[in-house]
């Protein structure tokens, strides 16, 4: 099994980009991949851009105060070949704005639609390059600087195989007549990832994993607790989970609610970090929320009101759920490739009679509408005759 690294130009420098720039008009796809420290920061954002184009790596420092105006543009130009390609583009989007206006190749897609079961970038390779990729710098600070050459060799390797790994399973869709499928769901993910992130809803962004189950009382606490540690993330500049994790919060709630007038102290255990200031602001935070009068508690989250349901709703469903089984044990993929359960509940619903109704109803793409055609056609003409 081959593991040989190989060698890669580290650009930091403007002069060094210009010439890149220079080299990239003049190529065809480019393998990119990017480290961000979403793991190691509030702000996350954009720490490395590594891609591979006429067999030879290069890492591009966005935190060397390059000017990446030129290199994106040309980039944004190119075919790009990524793996997970919608977490890369929403971070060189939210980073720099960027946003392709060329096609791309998700490696990780490919696989899905071609029924692997393991997705991770280094399976893939081992499995289908018989190349054995090292995973020890994956959750590596890459904001930190110096990088160390084990943390670039890594980010460099990342790219090197992705035309190898693209060709081979571009082959395997051409082969199963899926290659369409998977141009169809890269032009969605693009889509995407240009969309204009929602406004954050300031009564939704504090409600963790659990809270659904709290009363108003443990939610207005629940909230004071959120509102400090997402205070104390951005002061620090640390991810929220590296201040406090939500097991923690849930805990610190049913103490704080079921013993309002103990200290914190002989509650949960607390995080080493939660001392001086900041354990004397969490107590603070807690105090006002157990003072609050019940006229100013949360109340429950409004659930959204449903849709209508049509009579035979509930069973439509379960019958073209079914036949999606049957569909995906046929192509040997998972059945969310092919409809996922909100979809087929859309369809249930809305009882389209075309392709295109089907696809405008669930946001389906055109080849799951097609494939799902006549399960739904037959699901829907035989409960029309119940």
């Amino acid at each position: 099994m081959n593991t040989l690294h190989k060698p890669y130009k580290y650009i930091d420098t403007d002069k060094a980009l210009a010439d890149l720039n220079e080299l990239m008009l003049t190529t065809g796809r480019i393998a990119i991949d990017i480290e961000a420290d979403s793991l190691h920061h509030y702000y996350e954002k954009v720490c490395l851009i590594q891609f591979t184009i006429k067999n030879k790596n290069f890492i591009v420092d966005p935190l060397a105060k390059l000017d990446l105006t030129s290199f994106l543009n040309i980039l944004a130009s190119k075919p790009l070949i990524l793996h997970d390609a919608g977490y890369d583009l929403r971070m060189l989007r939210s980073s720099f704005g960027f946003i392709t206006e060329s096609d791309i190749f998700d490696t990780m897609l490919a696989a899905q639609l071609l029924g692997y079961e393991r997705l991770g970038l280094v399976a893939l390779i081992q499995e289908l390059c018989d190349i054995s990729l090292s995973k020890q710098d994956q959750k590596s600070n890459w904001s930190k600087r110096p990088l160390t050459l084990d943390q670039l060799q890594y980010a460099s390797d990342d790219t090197f195989y992705l035309h190898e790994l693209a060709d081979i399973l571009r082959g395997k869709l051409k082969k199963l007549n899926r290659l369409h499928w998977h141009e169809q769901a890269c032009k969605k993910m693009i889509s995407s990832a240009a969309m204009e992130k929602p406004p954050v809803d300031p009564d939704t962004v504090w409600r963790i994993k659990g809270s659904s189950h709290l009363d108003h009382f443990q939610l207005t606490i629940l909230r004071a607790v959120w509102h400090w540690r997402d205070q104390q993330a951005r002061a620090a500049d640390l991810p929220p989970f590296k201040i406090m994790g939500n097991q923690t919060i849930m805990k610190i709630i049913m103490f704080a609610s079921q013993n309002p007038q103990a200290p914190l102290s002989e509650g949960p255990n607390l995080p080493r970090s939660c001392s001086g200031k900041r354990l004397r602001l969490l107590n603070r935070s807690i105090k006002g929320a157990l003072n609050t009068p019940p006229s100013k508690y949360v109340v429950s989250k409004v659930r959204k009101k449903a849709k209508r349901s049509l009579p035979d709703t509930q069973a439509i469903a379960e019958s073209i759920h079914a036949g999606c089984q049957k569909i995906a044990e046929k192509l040997d993929v998972t059945p969310q490739i092919i409809a996922t359960r909100a979809m087929i509940a859309d369809v249930a619903n809305y009882r389209p009679k075309t392709i295109e109704e089907i696809v405008e109803c669930s946001n389906m793409m055109l080849w799951q509408a097609e494939i799902m055609f006549p399960v739904i056609e037959k699901a829907l003409e035989k409960h029309q005759k119940q």
